[in-house]
């Protein structure tokens, strides 16, 4: 029975030879089956195969050679993407090769859906995204402007792209379809670890943020003392702020003993971070540190041009507002009297959400004054 089950799929399963010859047929079913078969028996194909299917791409009948480019792409594309995306989404493979805007958008609006019900993986998604790189074709999502007088841009598939990857992998050194098709070749296999350990020590400090980022979840002890090396290199206050974040998950006693130094770090949302996370051990010294930084004249300007400053001060106070301590109470309450108009309006707006702004009223602005955030009802 075995015997001729193998005999009947050798005759349902035509040479090469014949395949290449069909796509020439003069019946179009014909030329269908062949082009269709020849893409997806390509694990079958060995290199003397392959050089055959190359060679047809230049016989003298073009519409034959334009099938063979094809199936040459299909062939390309099936090596890059999973069997199981391919799978679970119909005409893929024509889609990233020649689709159309509206076909690449339901794509994403597909693969997201299998993601989300864990049909496929985020490793999975990668290559997807990495063929549509290069593809400059605005879509009709647009990203609102934040200027007045400017219209809403329209986002071309290369943009969306760009995002879909930036949520997956951190490589910001990377740029273009080739130079990323190339990157996954070599490390598609490779563990997530292996991705980001030697940006630790890449000599952007942008680059060393994000694999921070991206190591400290997988919480591999091994990797703490490089992770921390390459923290201790950063000089930018907003990396320094964003990398500590991302490190909470430690354990407890490697975060105590390693950014127990932060808390009196110049940088003020180094401080922020450090204390953040140290609270829970040491609260007296993590809100000392985060009062210290805000009371030296170096310190968050509330005031400054630059809306990342007063994005970090209005952080800090929430912050302080949310820990319940008495020194951060009494920082909270000496702020609301501040010559700095946009301290002193953070301090009253956290003062209301502890005391209620009633009490604010009485003993910090006198009568008939109101916090600017306190709805008329509550007066």
């Amino acid at each position: 029975m075995t015997l001729s089950l193998l005999v009947l799929c050798l005759l349902q399963t035509p040479p090469l030879d014949e395949l290449l010859r069909d796509l020439s047929s003069e019946n179009s079913g014909t030329r269908e089956r062949a082009t269709r078969q020849i893409s997806e028996r390509w694990k079958g194909w060995d290199d003397r195969d392959l050089k055959k299917i190359e060679q047809a791409s230049r016989s003298g009948d073009s519409e034959a050679a334009a099938r063979v480019q094809t199936i040459l792409s299909e062939i390309a594309l099936r090596r890059r993407v999973p069997a199981r995306v391919l799978e679970a989404t119909p005409n893929l493979l024509q889609v990233l090769r020649a689709g159309s805007v509206d076909q690449i958008l339901d794509v994403f609006d597909r693969i997201e859906v299998l993601l989300k019900e864990r049909k496929i993986s985020e490793r999975d998604l990668i290559p997807v995204y990495i063929e549509l790189l290069d593809d400059r074709r605005p879509t009709p999502r647009t990203v609102e402007s934040l200027r007045t007088f400017e219209e809403d841009k329209f986002i071309e598939v290369r943009e969306l792209a760009e995002r879909g990857l930036r949520v997956l992998v951190s490589k910001p050194q990377l740029s273009g379809r080739e130079a990323w098709r190339a990157w996954w070749e070599e490390n598609r296999d490779k563990p997530a670890a292996d991705w980001y350990l030697p940006d630790l020590a890449h000599p952007q400090a942008e680059i060393r943020v994000g694999a921070i980022q991206r190591l400290a979840p997988i919480k591999e002890a091994s990797h703490h003392a490089r992770i921390f090396a390459a923290l201790s290199t950063l000089r930018d206050n907003r990396q320094i702020g964003n990398a500590i974040d991302a490190l909470h998950e430690l354990p407890k006693e490697v975060l105590l003993r390693e950014l127990r130094p932060f808390l009196r770090d110049p940088h003020p949302l180094a401080r922020l971070s450090a204390a953040r996370i140290l609270f829970d051990s040491v609260p007296d010294e993590s809100v000392a540190a985060v009062v210290d930084a805000l009371d030296k004249p170096e310190g968050l300007d509330f005031e400054g041009l630059d809306p990342e400053n007063f994005r970090s001060g209005s952080e800090t106070l929430q912050w302080l507002g949310g820990v319940r301590h008495a020194k951060a109470f009494d920082f909270i309450r000496r702020a609301t009297k501040s010559k700095n108009s946009g301290l002193k309006d953070q301090a009253m707006w956290q003062l209301g959400r502890i005391e209620g702004p009633h009490e604010v009223a009485r003993n910090v602005l006198g009568a008939g004054q109101w916090p600017q955030r306190v709805r008329p009802e509550q007066r």
